[in-house]
């Protein structure tokens, strides 16, 4: 995947921010850069351990589902774990 641009990280902070400090009121303490840099390590993150996910995966999930769908599994996983969902 090519980099994201940082538009691109904007779109994904945003909603962020919005839930973590707008509407639990709280008082920003990290600013555009922090959040790219931030955005850039969780892509970067994601690109290297992208492999090693997939092939943790049991069949019949691994080979009947498409790259959107088992991220969208990990990402419920992920906010299942954080009390999101």
């Amino acid at each position: 995947m090519a980099l994201l641009t940082r538009q691109e990280k904007k779109k994904i902070a945003s909603p962020w921010v919005q839930k973590v400090f707008v509407d639990a009121k709280k008082t920003a303490n990290l600013n555009l850069d922090d959040l790219d840099l931030v955005t850039q390590a969780a892509e970067d993150w994601v690109e290297t351990n992208q492999a090693s996910f997939v092939a943790a995966l049991p069949e019949p999930f691994k080979t009947n589902t498409n790259a959107a769908e088992k991220t969208l599994m990990l990402v419920y996983v992920v906010m299942k774990r954080a009390g999101l969902i």
